[in-house]
């Protein structure tokens, strides 16, 4: 991640003037999140043990997870306590984290609990205490990932278009600089770029997501129970722990 921070910087650098040289926060997290996707796909297409390959497609749905919905609930935090200030409410703990919980409960569902402590984890996000930032983690994911396949898929010519991309500093506009990676007309807009970019997520997603539920069925991965530490076969929920063996939550062995 922070090794494609670098690359960016040192193309960027090197081949603009001072000025122009440091590339826009849209684009700042595009270099490092194809680097992941980059390895991700290297590792899955070299891998030749199930579980290991099972482990590999959990991490990369949970960087979907992470880097995209996440990233997204993060910044609409931003906007909502952002909007609480203009509309002269006070930035009290208590309002930050009640904010925070119910907001957590809206992304995630009844499905998913979502205990007190939760409330208290905005205070140890660093990026909320300066500017306006993670949204393009998300946006940027979305445009990584459709750079990466597309350098899996055309080799030399879409490397060539990507070290271009990133020698660009803030020479150019950022969505005209994901156009050179994107083959995008240039007089399609921003948010066509972006749908295009969410569009092939979003089936990739799925995808991974069906292949990993299908290579679970092959090797019929069993779990530890957290509380007895024996193998058992069926995943029992946190609510219904006490009545069911008293299992609630498996980690795969």
């Amino acid at each position: 991640h922070e090794m494609g921070h670098a690359m960016h910087s040192n193309y960027s650098n090197e081949a603009q003037p001072y000025i122009y040289a440091g590339y826009k926060i849209f684009v700042a997290e595009v270099a490092s999140t194809c680097n992941e996707i980059l390895l991700m796909e290297y590792l899955l297409k070299n891998t030749t043990d199930k579980k290991e390959r099972a482990y590999l497609l959990n991490h990369y749905l949970d960087s979907f997870k992470g880097t995209v919905y996440r990233q997204t609930q993060f910044a609409e935090y931003e906007m909502l306590t952002n909007k609480m200030y203009e509309e002269g409410e006070s930035l009290t703990a208590d309002n930050l984290s009640s904010t925070y919980l119910e907001l957590n409960k809206k992304y995630y569902g009844s499905d998913i609990v979502s205990d007190e402590q939760i409330a208290y984890e905005w205070a140890k996000i660093p990026h909320f205490y300066y500017n306006f930032y993670v949204y393009q983690y998300a946006t940027s994911y979305c445009a990584a990932f459709s750079v990466a396949h597309k350098i899996l898929e055309e080799g030399a010519p879409a490397v060539e278009r990507y070290k271009k991309f990133l020698s660009g500093g803030c020479s150019m506009a950022p969505v005209t600089g994901g156009r050179l990676n994107n083959r995008i007309d240039k007089k399609a807009a921003a948010l066509t770029l972006f749908r295009q970019s969410c569009s092939f997520l979003y089936g990739s997603y799925k995808y991974v997501l069906s292949f990993l539920f299908q290579l679970n069925q092959k090797i019929n991965i069993n779990h530890i129970c957290h509380k007895t530490n024996q193998a058992c076969n069926e995943c029992v929920s946190v609510d219904t722990a006490s009545s069911t063996q008293n299992c609630y939550r498996k980690y795969p062995i």
